[in-house]
């Protein structure tokens, strides 16, 4: 397993190749850690720059690139301790670690704290971009926190160590860096000489208002860290920020405005305790560096049109932000009128870009601009504001920016609670795995300093013309780069992988550990008894004799290559895999970019391969070749950056009819999906079957379905033939022996051994019962987080974290009463809008199972040749009207009429709305002299704890139905849905129910033979009840006039509870309490039966000439 803060520290601290190296050729982990480094869309963009970097000849001259404050890596080196990364590593300033950050009166380091890198999230486009266009870049970090003087004399060192003490160099410099470069410029003029340029991005060269408000806690970033310090208040804060003589150079000018003096008399700042001796340092800089200004080699980029400071309007209230007067003429940090530089009245050449000071260095415009000046002193941005906004755009810039500021300090705060709850400020702190939400944080913590670019699209910019360069539109519509294509040919072919001829490769793939089997095995034996001779028995196999002495091992992504023995020239590749169990889309990706690209460079042309990952109990065919062109395009580029030869075509090796079918069909999408990839584009030259063979192989695989029912061949059919078969779900079994709760899992390929989890059930109980409560979905993921976190063994939870089929829990009357539906896959942050991708019970399709001899197997489809008979049961409680029940019940009854009036079909509903109506005697009267497929119940229910079997339904007078009279029907209806409230207790009092009644309920109505019964576990509210039925009903029938097909019941309960779960309060109070007992995949409608409908359907639209899809759609309804 990969040390994640050590990878970040290594990206860090990288230099330009060493970023290029590290973006190129990731690992599988270190690919994950990227993405949710640089989110996936940045991702992209900078491996097509890495590749750049490699193509590049000889450079055109020696950059440097500076970075703005806060925008370097520091680290503190304590004695007798190990480093720690302190800045930006979220959960360490969460925890207090900013305290090492403090300086002494004398402007040292109280600490051995160093600057260590150089935070690419928001300076490495700017770094490859540069040295893709052909320059020898080099970043220079350094700690923001020194002296200016101090800061400029080590680039000098650097510098020199880099280029030597004579060769030009050029600057470009964001924010404080432009102020470290004018210092080393005035410091060492003699070796800044007479060539090399100064490109200043957003440089405060007089100052900024931001540094005022960092001394009095008035500015945001100053706020959050606040926030997110558990150790520091807000003041403690300032007594160390204020104590940065860096910083404090940064404090407006006297010398460029008016009125400033005051800022650099202590007084001002006497409740802030900052001293004189600071001040006088800042004074001394700005007027040291007054005079070192060169318009011939300096060049200044300014973002605009941002609210900014620009003034002081009242000097007692410094530590507020209407103390200071707003502009549009800044870029957020920097006003115009401190940042650029003037030589003799004239200003220096500037440009313009309508961006935030954060987001200048990895602007696209900007980078461009950059490359044009470094290479003529010119760009083709625009020389003056292209279009100042007025005060109107001021006043809604400025709301704007209130709203975000306090919508991110909410999230921060949130963020900061789950982070109190993963580490400890003692000792070696055990951090939690990096996530999207600890980048987010640290992207909200810094956002006034460093930021992303406001436009992502990159755009072409024409060289400079040898004249004065025409202003340009500051955001012109932009034209994508122009991304050279890469071609591959693709064949596919049924048969045998050991009988392939026209190849000079084949590949088979090899988990860790894993004697060959299938394809592997098959080659393993073809080459063998060529080498034998004869048939060679399975002790004299050669790459099995090889894998058990240990030469093939199957590390993810290393090929072992030996001769083909039966074809001169030809080569086996035995791809690794890695571990069992570990081998996804991701994975997969990064075997197929090392297999083409080393065949490639070996000069082999045509590759022969089964469809490495789709094995069994793997990825789907889609996912999975998709995953194999992802990585045979990376292969492609990379060859083509270094100019190094490519293979040429992969032909796939398919026995299977039915597999043969599925890749054909994702071929021919994959085709245009990534032939129309704007970013990185495939040209995939495909060669399929013949009609005739792809007709021969749907007969040979609904042939093999037809011979083999429980044969997995037949269930991953499914999707073209209509088989009714579905996919095999994960199983849990789960249960509790004294203290400890123990869980066993099943897959399609593997049986994983118990493992055990000792925890106070009491405890597990406490937090199981706070979950019906909880006031918000945010409060919701942080419980179920919880509830997971106590329970769930580590990889017994990456592993369901890891599926995509329907989860099966077999739980004991203990385990029942957790509600894993709403078990969380991680803590809200700052989310607080309803997510199902992080519920159980709403990203898989979660069903119960009890562990009773009750439990049903599994059961073919309820819709059969004769009429669908349903029951429908409302509001049967004269004394305890239940206000929606009736309304529902008819609701429900009305769709099955509509699914009654589709072709072919015949359904018989039987309604008992009312207390006049639903009666005890005229209930059992329909469920024993009639029968019934499904039953619908709305009403109030009864929980007799004392005596489970005793608990029912409610009817006039208190009177109870309960599981003993249903013992006197002979037919019981196969599914029951109880849509349900316990008596007496409402939606607010849900923290009253017991845990108990849905299971007993559910046991009780399987010891009479019901197949499958959704109920709920705490009384819910009218309306959400209604829409969960009307969706859940839908998504069975197949009435949702999208043309999609009838849902199992796992999917239509998941579809519920997604739908209700957006209903608000309401609906936030009421999904997880939805529960489904016994068969996942159990169907009203069999896959077969709604196909053919479907296509006699739009077949006799065709003949009508009509258009659009049958079946209704509910307003609201998906």
């Amino acid at each position: 397993m990969i040390d994640e803060r050590a990878f970040l520290a290594q990206l860090e601290s990288a230099n330009t190749d060493e970023l290029s190296q590290i973006l190129r050729r990731p690992s599988a982990d270190e690919e994950r850690l990227l993405e949710i480094y640089f989110g996936a869309e940045r991702l992209q963009r900078l491996r097509s720059l890495a590749l750049g970097v490699r193509r590049r000849a000889l450079a055109k001259g020696n950059v440097v690139v500076l970075h703005g404050i806060m925008g370097g890596e520091l680290t503190v080196f304590p004695t007798n301790q190990n480093s720690q990364f302190i800045w930006l590593n979220f959960p360490r300033v969460a925890i207090g670690a900013v305290g090492w950050l403090r300086m002494t009166g004398k402007f040292e380091s109280q600490f051995d704290v160093r600057a260590t890198g150089i935070l690419k999230k928001w300076y490495s486009e700017q770094l490859l971009g540069l040295a893709a266009d052909g320059w020898n870049v080099q970043a220079f970090w350094y700690d923001w926190r020194q002296d200016l003087a101090q800061i400029a004399d080590s680039l000098r060192q650097q510098i020199d160590r880099w280029f030597g003490p004579d060769a030009d160099v050029n600057l470009v410099a964001h924010s404080m860096g432009g102020l470290v470069s004018r210092t080393y410029i005035l410091r060492h003029a003699q070796r800044w000489g007479k060539k090399g340029r100064l490109i200043m991005l957003g440089t405060p060269n007089h100052g900024s208002f931001a540094i005022p408000q960092v001394i009095t806690g008035a500015y945001d970033t100053i706020r959050k860290l606040a926030i997110v310090d558990l150790t520091h208040s807000l003041r403690e804060l300032c007594d160390i920020l204020n104590g940065f003589p860096g910083s404090m150079q940064m404090l407006p000018s006297p010398l460029a405005m008016n009125g400033m003096e005051r800022m650099y008399d202590a007084a001002q700042w006497s409740t802030w305790g900052v001293p004189q001796k600071i001040l006088d340092v800042a004074r001394a800089s700005h007027e040291g560096l007054a005079n070192v200004v060169d318009g011939s080699r300096m060049s200044y980029i300014a973002g605009f049109n941002q609210i900014t400071k620009v003034g002081v309007n009242d000097w007692t209230r410094l530590d507020h932000a209407d103390a200071y007067t707003d502009s549009l003429e800044g870029d957020g940090t920097v006003p115009h009128a401190l940042g650029f530089l003037h030589e003799s009245g004239t200003r220096i050449p500037t440009y313009f870009v309508e961006c935030s000071h954060g987001a200048l260095p990895n602007h696209t415009y900007v980078i461009e601009g950059t490359k044009q000046i470094l290479a003529t002193g010119k760009c083709n941005l625009p020389t003056s504001i292209p279009k100042a906004r007025g005060a109107a755009a001021l006043a809604v810039s400025a709301a704007a920016r209130h709203v975000r500021e306090q919508a991110e300090e909410e999230a921060l705060r949130a963020l900061s609670r789950r982070v109190r709850g993963r580490s400890r400020a003692v000792g070696d702190i055990k951090e939690a795995a990096l996530s999207r939400d600890e980048i987010v944080a640290s992207e909200m913590l810094v956002r006034s300093f460093l930021g992303d670019a406001s436009v992502s699209s990159p755009a072409e910019m024409a060289p400079p013309s040898s004249g004065t360069p025409a202003p340009v539109p500051p955001s012109p519509a932009p034209r994508k780069t122009k991304t050279p294509t890469v071609t591959i040919a693709i064949r596919l072919v049924r048969g045998r992988i050991e009988e392939i001829a026209a190849a000079d490769a084949i590949a088979v793939g090899h988990y860790i550990g894993v004697a060959p089997q299938y394809a592997e095995l098959a080659i393993d034996r073809a080459i063998s008894k060529a080498l034998s001779g004869a048939k060679s028995a399975d002790g004299k196999l050669l790459i099995t004799d090889l894998c058990r002495r240990g030469a093939i091992v199957g590390e993810l992504g290393q090929n072992f290559i030996l001769p083909d023995p039966r074809k001169p020239g030809r080569i086996i590749v035995i791809a690794g895999m890695g571990q069992p169990g570990t081998f996804g889309a991701a994975q997969l990706a990064i075997l197929s970019r090392e297999l083409v690209w080393a065949l490639g460079r070996s000069g082999r042309k045509n590759l022969a391969s089964v469809l490495i990952g789709a094995g069994a109990g793997n990825l789907g065919t889609q996912d999975a070749l998709r995953a194999w062109l992802r990585g045979v395009r990376r292969a492609l580029y990379d060859a083509q950056g270094a100019s190094d030869l490519q293979l040429q075509s992969v032909t796939f090796v398919e026995f299977s009819p039915g597999n043969f079918v599925r890749m054909h069909y994702s071929l021919e999408n994959a085709v245009d999906v990534f032939g129309n990839d704007s970013e990185a584009p495939l040209k995939i030259a495909y060669s399929g079957p013949t009609k005739a063979a792809l007709r021969e192989a749907k007969r040979a695989a609904e042939k093999d379905a037809a011979q083999r029912s429980a044969d997995k061949e037949r269930k991953s059919f499914t999707a073209l033939t209509g088989s009714t078969v579905e996919a095999e779900p994960m199983r849990l079994t789960i249960q509790l022996q004294a203290d400890t709760f123990q869980f066993a899992a099943l897959t399609a390929e593997a049986s994983i051994p118990q493992r055990d989890t000792r925890i106070d059930p009491a405890l597990v109980e406490e937090s199981n019962d706070a979950l019906p409560s909880a006031e918000s979905f945010a409060k919701q993921l942080d419980l179920g987080n919880l509830l997971g976190r106590l329970l769930l063994p580590h990889d017994m939870r990456e592993m369901i974290l890891q599926q995509t089929v329907p989860i099966v829990l077999a739980l004991d009357a203990t385990t029942a009463r957790i509600h894993w539906e709403m078990v969380a896959t991680e803590a809200a942050g700052g989310n607080v809008d309803f997510n199902p991708e992080r519920f159980l019970g709403t990203f898989y399709g979660l069903t119960r199972q009890l562990r009773t001899t009750f439990a049903q197997l599994p059961e073919p489809p309820i819709l059969t040749e004769r009429p669908l008979r349903v029951l429908v049961v409302a509001d049967p409680a004269e004394d305890a009207p239940l206000p929606g029940a009736q309304e529902e019940g008819e609701a429900v009854a009305a769709i099955f009429d509509e699914f009654g009036q589709q072709p072919g079909r015949r359904v018989e509903v039987v309604r008992l709305f009312g207390p006049g109506q639903a009666t005890r005697v005229t209930v059992l009267d329909q469920l024993i002299n009639q029968r019934f497929d499904l039953m619908h119940y709305a009403g109030h229910c009864f929980f007799n704890k004392e005596n489970p079997p005793l608990s029912g339904w409610i009817f006039t007078g208190q009177k109870v139905l309960s599981a003993n009279e249903l013992d006197r029907i002979d037919r019981i209806p196969r599914f029951i849905f109880s849509n349900a409230c316990e008596s007496g207790i409402t939606p607010d009092r849900a923290d009253k129910r017991s845990a108990l009644m849905a299971p007993s309920f559910a046991e009780a109505f399987f010891a009479r033979g019901v197949a499958s019964f959704v109920c709920t576990a705490w009384p819910v509210d009218d309306t959400a009840a209604l829409e969960f039925a009307r969706r859940f009903y839908r998504g069975i029938l197949g009435l949702h006039g999208d043309g999609s097909l009838a849902e199992s019941l796992q999917e239509a309960m998941r579809e519920a509870r997604r739908e209700i779960a957006r209903l608000g309060p309401r609906g936030m109070r009421t999904w997880g309490a939805y529960q489904h007992y016994g068969d996942p995949n159990l169907r009203i409608i069999s896959l077969a039966q709604t196909k053919r409908q479907r296509s006699a359907s739009e077949n006799r639209r065709e003949r009508r000439g009509g258009s659009g899809l049958s079946g209704g759609r509910s307003s609201g309804f998906r």
